[in-house]
């Protein structure tokens, strides 16, 4: 559930109760694919807003004090230091949000899978982007044209009929997908725990039944951290997580010990197969010595197993 639209809409809220009055100290990035806003809390503390790009285990989580900037720094939107934080809020219908500053800046953080970026903005344009190339005028539709994600669930939830009347008039392959088309903000792991949630039972009273639970439960969250030795970490808003999950009391100390946890599996990982590469070299000196592109494929196979590896954990998030 890391870039599911009610993660993001709890962790907005959470960060305008800390940053409605406070600052931007400095924007930068220090490895590729990650960018930091080193922000002042409105009560004086530093706060570190970290974004990852193009990685499908992370996506945006905190972290406190000042960072170090190391010497490979890149100063990123210089415009907005020291700008005041007016408000954060997330689009009613979408997963961006805004951290809306004084003099008409506003930094979007656009929490896409594969489309995360960050971007400036003055006055409804663009003036800085964080990764080039990325592109965000498939996500500038205004709101009008797209439905409010909250407002149409609430809808759905409090009228049975009207439920029904959509879920049998929209045409789909499978319930799943039904529910996909008839449910914003529904992705493709909450559209499945609806279902199983129902069971043997998929008739449209049930499902409405449930949704209306599953909504309630996604408006109240139960932020948790559940760590898969096999899987890795998974993290979720929703109540009754596997008893072995540690509860946070907020969304954002949930998505840092989740982002934590995570570095660390991957650190793992990418160890584990490291050392396995370097035992087939051992056991196969002959073949490698035979073949010079042997270790060339042997790194090859590194790394593609370590991008496999950590795509197969998507389906968690």
């Amino acid at each position: 559930m890391l870039r599911n639209y009610f993660t993001l809409y709890h962790l907005a809220s959470e960060l305008q109760e800390l940053l409605q009055d406070g600052y931007v100290f400095e924007v930068f990035s220090q490895q590729r694919n990650e960018i930091i806003l080193s922000l002042i809390t409105n009560q004086g503390k530093h706060l570190q807003l970290i974004v990852v790009t193009g990685h499908p285990k992370l996506c945006v989580y905190t972290r406190e004090g000042v960072n170090r900037k190391h010497r490979n720094t890149a100063e990123l939107m210089p415009d907005i230091a020291e700008k005041k934080i007016s408000g954060v809020v997330i689009d009613p219908c979408d997963r961006i949000i805004h951290l809306q500053l004084e003099a008409s800046y506003v930094i979007v953080l656009q929490l896409f899978s594969a489309k995360t970026n960050v971007l400036l903005k003055r006055n409804g344009i663009t003036v800085n982007v964080f990764k080039q190339g990325i592109s965000s005028e498939t996500f500038a539709e205004t709101s009008s044209s797209r439905p409010e994600i909250l407002r149409s669930l609430e809808r759905l939830v409090h009228s049975r009929a009207f439920f029904t009347e959509c879920f049998v008039k929209t045409p789909a392959p499978t319930i799943m997908a039904k529910l996909g088309k008839i449910l914003p903000g529904f992705d493709r792991q909450l559209a499945r725990v609806l279902i199983e949630r129902c069971g043997n039972n998929c008739s449209t009273e049930k499902i409405h039944s449930e949704l209306a639970t599953l909504f309630y439960e996604l408006l109240d969250p139960v932020p948790s951290v559940y760590i898969d030795g096999k899987h890795g970490p998974e993290f979720s808003i929703l109540h009754n997580p596997p008893k072995t999950s540690t509860r946070l009391e907020t969304v954002i100390e949930g998505l840092n010990l989740y982002s934590r946890k995570t570095r660390q599996h991957l650190r793992t990982m990418e160890l584990l197969l490291s050392a396995l590469v370097f035992l087939i070299a051992v056991e196969s000196p002959k073949t490698c010595s035979k073949n010079s592109q042997s270790v060339s494929r042997f790194a090859t196979a590194r790394r593609s197993t370590t991008q496999s590896a950590s795509e197969s954990q998507t389906a968690a998030l």
